[in-house]
């Protein structure tokens, strides 16, 4: 997995939450690959809604 694939999913996350949708990964792909997608997805999204939290 190539480091900006990650980071991609990363920021991805971010501006999904942003959005204020829910914090549901898209299916990147099956297997060790599409997981790690999710994972970073997941983080970000994390990431973002913990600094809209601290802005409050």
């Amino acid at each position: 997995m190539a480091p900006y694939e990650l980071e991609r999913a990363r920021q991805s996350g971010r501006w999904m939450r942003d959005a204020h949708k829910e914090r549901s990964p898209p299916f990147y792909a099956m297997g060790e690959d599409g997981l790690e997608l999710r994972k970073a997805w997941l983080a970000g999204c994390d990431e973002q809604d913990e600094q809209i939290r601290r802005k409050r």
